[in-house]
């Protein structure tokens, strides 16, 4: 998995001297939320993007003696300082966290966008061997922020 960092996405949260998910703590998530546009926050659904072995390290974060994981409970997700989150199989795992690189995603991605950019455009290849046809049909693709700014990222620091 490999997160291209560009305008679409907002100011990274660094974590100083460290690339470990252990060393994350309760402000790196708060500057992640507060890195993120009001209106991602207020008017959609915006949530943490992570790997589950990342997962495991943010359920012991205590604030005030109180986990900033909260359990899934009456109909409503389970939530990391009451965001709700999705476990992604292709986000880094723990063990494989790379300095400067993204880990932990957020924001809504109904805010992303896929479109085709220009035409399609069609091939064909006849196999000498045999009488079958090969037809090639490619289509460019597009993807993009509909709202810039709509994602922020927490990538590891550089180690020290």
């Amino acid at each position: 998995f490999v997160l291209q960092l560009n305008s679409d996405v907002n100011d990274v949260v660094n974590m100083a001297a460290t690339k470990l998910p252990a060393d994350v703590d309760f402000d790196h998530l708060i500057d992640v939320e507060t890195g993120t546009p009001t209106a991602v926050l207020s008017g959609m659904v915006p949530r943490w993007y992570l790997h589950k072995t990342v997962l495991a390290y943010l359920k012991k974060i205590k604030v005030n003696s109180n986990y900033i994981w909260q359990p899934a409970s009456a109909g409503e997700p389970a939530t990391i300082l009451g965001y709700p989150y999705k476990v992604v199989d292709a986000m880094p795992t723990a063990a494989s966290i790379i300095a400067t690189k993204p880990f932990l995603f957020f924001g809504d991605l109904k805010n992303y966008g896929i479109a085709t950019k220009g035409g399609m455009s069609i091939a064909r290849d006849t196999l000498i061997k045999s009488d079958e046809t090969i037809m090639a049909i490619r289509r460019r693709m597009a993807m993009g922020a509909l709202l810039p700014g709509a994602f922020t990222v927490l990538k590891a620091g550089a180690a020290a």
